[in-house]
């Protein structure tokens, strides 16, 4: 019936840090987080109420207690996370990296990196005698979650439709109801698997997998979103990435692809590398590209181009549901419209000194940074260098 009357139903969890400041115990500033799912439904006006019927059936009566289709879903989601390992072996190694910087770094790579796949590989192992614990974990989860005073909506629809539509979420949102939206953490069963042990334990990791090449993954603590140096950081790494880190570790270093990205929201600036046959040489030309810009200032066409890069990146054409999500997350997220034209107006004032000043700023927070890389063990063990932590710090995807 989805196919029939919708355009596709979607779900995804993300966890996010919320741009706004309060004081740790020590004095600190840091951020608060949020995890989410996001369910998404596109559909016809002439189909909106049996949609929203077909989506509040889904969200408060699915069947968790089906234990074979329970089963093969966590096989199948294993098999989906491992099979990506490859293909994607940058965006793991990053995400793994990050999750030793932030709280909602780390609540994302538990959702979504290789904690989750040691997790499920763990589960499939002894399938039959946890099934039942997650069976009724997510019953109490569905509980938990599926609850009005939990919820947020955005809606995307001609202005002339609007009225209508607004009637038909009014009745859906008054079906779903209030669940248990009190309940503790405590309600739930505790899994056969232990996620605090397979979280990094070491600001220094590998983690070995089936591959001649590596994927090679350094994070720093940076500057926030709110900040003019968070500005500059985010064209430091459109610099990086189309300048230095193309030509050491990609043309001649031999890796198939080298990044920069800086994430304001959470204050870190990662690097990373892809299909690398190098380690130690690309984690010190990580190092040495901050230092060469901290001496060096950029050029002025390469600035232009990094800013011509930045802003068309976050200026991109998109589809209007695609508009009302990103509206939607920026709320959630504390995003605003001052907030983003104060960045905008930063960033087409940018100097050479700027970046210089970017460059320095990520330099004096260097050894807080953390390392993950994703290689098979030979790899690691003879391209690790002087990072021998790597070594010492192993864990084993087979």
């Amino acid at each position: 019936m989805l196919a029939l009357k919708t355009g596709g139903f979607y779900a995804v969890e993300e966890a996010c840090s919320i741009l706004g400041r309060r004081d740790n115990e020590d004095n600190s500033v840091i951020r608060e987080s949020n995890r989410y799912i996001f369910f998404r439904v596109k559909t016809l006006k002439e189909d909106l109420k049996e949609t929203l019927k077909l989506v509040g059936d889904l969200l408060t009566g699915a069947d968790f207690k089906d234990i074979k289709r329970l089963k093969d879903i966590v096989i199948e989601l294993r098999n989906d996370i491992k099979s990506a390992l490859i293909p994607n072996g940058h965006y793991f190694a990053m995400l793994r990296a990050g999750s030793m910087q932030t709280k909602a770094n780390r609540n994302e790579e538990i959702l979504k990196g290789v904690t989750q796949l040691l997790f499920l590989t763990e589960m499939a192992q002894d399938i039959d005698s946890s099934i039942e614990v997650l069976s009724n974990n997510l019953c109490t989860l569905r509980d938990f979650i599926i609850n009005k005073k939990r919820l947020s909506l955005n809606v995307t629809s001609d202005i002339k439709e609007f009225n209508y539509i607004k009637e038909e979420i009014v009745e859906f949102v008054s079906d779903i109801g209030e669940g248990n939206g009190e309940k503790s953490i405590d309600a739930f069963g505790n899994p056969s698997v232990n996620i605090d042990g397979l979280l990094p334990k070491d600001r220094t990791e590998a983690v070995a997998i089936s591959s001649k090449v590596g994927y090679v993954a350094k994070v720093l603590p940076a500057a926030y979103y709110e900040t003019k140096l968070s500005v500059y950081e985010s064209v430091l790494a459109h610099v990086l990435k189309t300048g230095y880190l193309w030509e050491k570790i990609r043309m001649e270093g031999g890796a198939y692809g080298a990044f920069a990205v800086h994430s304001g929201v959470e204050g870190t600036f990662a690097f990373g590398s892809y299909r690398d046959p190098n380690i130690n040489s690309t984690l010190k030309g990580y190092l040495k590209s901050l230092e060469y810009y901290k001496k060096e200032q950029a050029s002025s066409e390469s600035i232009k181009r990094a800013i011509i890069g930045t802003v068309g990146r976050d200026e991109k054409p998109i589809d209007p549901g695609e508009r009302g999500l990103v509206s939607l997350k920026r709320k959630l997220y504390g995003i605003d419209d001052k907030l983003r034209q104060y960045r905008r107006e930063v960033i087409i004032g940018i100097k050479p000194a700027d970046i210089s000043a970017a460059a320095s700023a990520l330099l004096a927070r260097y050894n807080e940074g953390t390392e993950v890389v994703m290689a098979s063990r030979d790899l690691i063990n003879s391209e690790s260098g002087e990072y021998n932590k790597l070594k010492e710090n192993i864990i084993e995807i087979s």
